[in-house]
Formats: C-alpha cells, structure tokens, sequence
C-alpha cells in the first residue's frame, strides 16, 4: 500500500510503502513524526466513522424526543391525560425507539392524531421517522471525524506553511485509488474514500512515560472526542491531550482484561525474558505496575522508562491490538532506550513483521537502523527504508534501495564534527 503526502507539515513531498517494516530515518524537526500522526489520523477517522456516526444519530434522537416533550408539555395539560404524558416521556419514548424503532413514532402519530392535537407535533414526529431511517453519507462522516482528529493531532496546522499549493494525501495499491484528501488554503477538506482501507485500526507509541501519568490522561480530553455544548461545559478546565495518548492509554487497561491470554506465545516470551518480568494495569489501584521474575511488585513511576517501552508492547500484545490488520506506529523507540536494549527492540519489531504486523517506525538512531536492517536480512523480512531530508520550504521523504549510507552519513554528521573540533583543539580520542 502507497501513502502519498503533499504539502504536509514540513513535508514536501513523500511517496510511502506501507508493507510489513517501514523505517523513517532524520534528524529532528524533519517531519518524521508527522507521517505517523497522518497515518494515525486517517485509520482511526475510518474505522471510527460508524461509531461516531451511530453516536451523532443518537444524540439527536434525543435531541427532537425532548425537544418533542417540551412543545407538547406547552399545549397539553399531563395532569388531565397521564397517558399522553407517559408516552412522550422522553426516557420512555426512546426506550421504544430502541426497542420498536419506527412502530414507536407511529404510534406515537396515531395517538396526537387521535387526540386532536394541532402545531407542529406531526411535523416533528415525521422529521423523528426521517432521522431513525436516514443513512448517512459515509464519506461525510468520515470527513467529519477526519477534522475532528487533525485538530486534536495538529491543532489545526497540518498544511505546509511555505508552501501555497494544496495539500494532497492519497493512499493507492497499485493503480487502484483507496483514498483522496485534498485541503486547501483555508484547511477546507475534499475526502473521498473509493474502497475499504486494509487497516481496521492504528496504535501510535509516543513515550513509555504515558504509564507514569495514566490517572491524568483518563481525566483529560481530546478534541476528538467532544461532541456538543454539554460537553463543552462538562469539560471546562480540563486539560485538552492529542487523542493517540488517550488511544493508547485506553488499549493498554483493556489488557487487565485478558490476563495470560498469550503467555504461551514465543513474542510474548521473548519480551517477559527481556525485562525479566511484565508490565500489568491494576484496575483496582487504578495504575500500571510491573511484576520482576523474582514476585517483586514494582509501580510505574520507579520502573526504568526501558523496562516500560518493552512492557507497552507486552500490554498491546496482551489485549489484542498487535494483528494483522493493524498498524503500529513507533515513534522514535531509542529515546529511552540504552544502545543494547534498541537491539533487543528492534529485534521484537521483526518477529512482529515475520509474522503478518505492520509497524512504522520513525528514529534518527543509527544503532536502531543498524539492527532494523541486520535484523531484516537475518529473518527475510519485508522492509522499505527512507531519509526525511531537508530541502529548500520543506522536506523530502527519499526512499532508499538496498545501500542505507545516506541515512548513515546523515544520521553520524554530529560525530564526525566532534572529531573535526577535536582534531582542531589538538585532543586525541
């Protein structure tokens, strides 16, 4: 599968395969996380779009059922027809339409007409009938969480600023178009989505600090998620995070729910020799703690941020979100990661590969792409590597073949100009 970028960010230009290990390589403040936020952001607006279109319909059925109670409640006496008053009951009634659907609107209609009852009730129990049948667009709907998300993701800057051209986002398999996005100077988005998207679901591993801090994250909100006024209201104060934390805060809990359920897996295995133990949600406590061989129990905050990478993908892996029709998106695993334990890491994103899993992985850590490429080769793994590098009003995503020494002399220019100080200065190394 092909993601193809224009104009994004500080990207210019980029033309991605996204199949089984694909490796972004730069230094900062390249543009290398952005494509995984893209990525991120599209999957989850499509495979959300039925939920949040089932959500919005929802809210509006309750919306023009109490809106229905109150116009009614200005014309009837309920005291003089407790009848009449029951079944328009806005808990009452939607718990008709649930369970009876239209029937519940019609008999609803017969009763006013029967009681004579003039205004607009008929026109709104009408406009009731319409919304419960009505079918949205799913290309509108998807857009609309698709702008829900950017914004929670890059606050509204996504489009190139030195660029004034469109932005373009496309996502191919061979010739066959899946989807096309186009935005434009004013952030106004075009999406069209042609076919099924192979990825049912996305992950995004930012920091293992997230573990530290899982309390906070479940009290906070995203601007994805909000949905109406009320809400607006409930969260005043609150503080506002990009919606990929609150992803990955919720999958991770869910792994309290399927305890032991892979520990015969050799992935699973692997990662429990690393750490010498595993990383569990208590939901009783309400934290992350990590469990060592010898039966210690150990919370997050006084756990090694190393010990919490691993234990992270222990958690996904646990509960289920690592398959085959999802895509993880590692961003820059080195960080709190010592030389050794990177090797480990990215001996674990291979086995995931070997076995059917997509990953992303952006780093600018020449041991992490060593032992990406050496790990590849030794397990004959599908793999695409490229170079985010810096160009005149942006930068250009390079995929590179077989030979990574561009991504290398990029990656050690900082080293050699050590040495060239030292070497100035008269030190010997």
């Amino acid at each position: 599968m092909q993601l193809i970028i224009e104009n994004i960010g500080l990207i210019k230009q980029a033309n991605i395969t996204l199949d089984g290990l694909t490796v972004i390589a730069g230094n900062n403040d390249t543009g290398k996380s952005t494509v995984g936020k893209l990525l991120f952001s599209i999957v989850k607006s499509i495979s959300r779009y039925k939920e949040d279109l089932e959500e919005d319909k929802e809210k509006n059925i309750h919306r023009l059922v109490e809106r229905l109670y109150f116009i009614l409640r200005r014309r009837v006496n309920f005291q003089e027809n407790i009848k009449l008053k029951h079944f328009f009951l806005p808990p009452i009634f939607i718990h008709d339409i649930a369970k009876e659907h239209l029937i519940a609107v019609e008999n609803r209609i017969n009763l006013i007409r029967d009681e004579d009852i003039g205004g607009n009730i008929l026109t709104q129990l009408e406009n009731l009938k319409k919304l419960i049948k009505q079918d949205d667009n799913k290309n509108e709907t998807i857009k609309r969480a698709f702008k829900k998300i950017l914004y929670s993701e890059f606050r509204g800057e996504i489009k190139n600023k030195y660029i004034e051209q469109e932005s373009i986002i496309l996502i191919r398999e061979l010739e066959n178009e899946i989807l096309n996005i186009k935005i434009d100077n004013s952030n106004n988005i075009d999406f069209e989505l042609n076919d099924d998207l192979y990825f049912n679901d996305s992950t995004l591993i930012e920091t293992p600090m997230i573990l530290n801090f899982s309390d906070s994250i479940e009290k906070s909100k995203s601007y994805f998620e909000i949905k109406d006024k009320s809400d607006r209201l409930r969260t005043l104060g609150t503080a506002d995070i990009a919606f990929h934390i609150k992803d990955i805060d919720s999958k991770l809990k869910e792994s309290t729910y399927n305890d032991d359920l892979f520990e015969s897996a050799d992935f699973f295995e692997e990662l429990y020799t690393v750490i010498n133990g595993e990383m569990r949600y208590l939901a009783k406590e309400r934290e992350f703690v990590y469990f060592s061989k010898d039966g210690k129990k150990h919370k997050s905050i006084n756990t090694a941020s190393g010990i919490k990478s691993f234990g992270i993908l222990q958690m996904l892996f646990n509960s289920g979100f690592i398959d085959e029709r999802s895509i993880i998106i590692i961003d820059e695993p080195e960080v709190h990661l010592h030389p050794k334990w990177q090797l480990k890491y990215a001996e674990l994103i291979i086995l995931l590969v070997k076995n059917g899993m997509h990953i992303l992985v952006t780093t600018h850590s020449p041991y992490m792409i060593e032992a990406l490429e050496l790990y590849t080769k030794i397990h004959n793994t599908s793999s695409n590597f490229y170079l985010a590098k810096k160009m005149d009003n942006g930068t250009d995503i390079i995929h590179l073949d077989s030979d990574l020494e561009e991504i290398y002399k990029a990656l050690s220019e900082p080293f050699s100009k050590l040495e060239e100080i030292s070497l100035e200065d008269g030190f010997e190394w």
